[in-house]
């Protein structure tokens, strides 16, 4: 009896020390999960060029859906770039998501999930690389789609 007695007090003690060590972890990206604790968190640790991006694509759309941009000055009209020169359209093209509705909301989970899983993946520490894939894959369709 005595034995069983024991046994239960060193389990006791090593959940209070498992509770303990929780709680005071050394990993800082653990204690910062654990200590966030609303949306300015989550949006200060979003890696940068994802923070830049989305932050880009949601006020895009907030100045369409409010009228404070009409949206054909947005999009990418190949006719506008070269006899007006604006060229702003080669670049505010991919900031066009859409307006408010689900499919914006599953756009911005994707841009999320994508850029955070690549910025702290494959390129982690790479922030020049990740900008270059970027910019790369913005010169080839931007090519392709003057080509069409």
């Amino acid at each position: 009896k005595r034995r069983s007695g024991c046994w239960r007090r060193r389990l006791h003690a090593r959940r209070q020390t498992d509770l303990r060590f929780s709680r005071e972890s050394p990993n800082p990206e653990l204690r910062a999960a654990m200590a966030s604790s609303g949306p300015a968190e989550w949006y200060n640790s979003l890696p940068q060029i994802t923070r830049v991006f989305g932050t880009l694509c949601v006020a895009t759309t907030i100045a369409m859906e409010f009228n404070l941009v009409d949206p054909f000055y947005l999009v990418l009209d190949w006719g506008m770039v070269f006899k007006k020169f604006q060229i702003w359209r080669l670049a505010t093209c991919f900031f066009v998501i859409g307006g408010f509705s689900w499919n914006f909301l599953m756009r911005v989970i994707l841009i999320h999930n994508y850029g955070v899983a690549l910025e702290k993946g494959v390129f982690q520490f790479k922030v020049a690389e990740f900008l270059y894939m970027l910019l790369f894959g913005a010169v080839t369709l931007l090519s392709i789609s003057f080509l069409l």
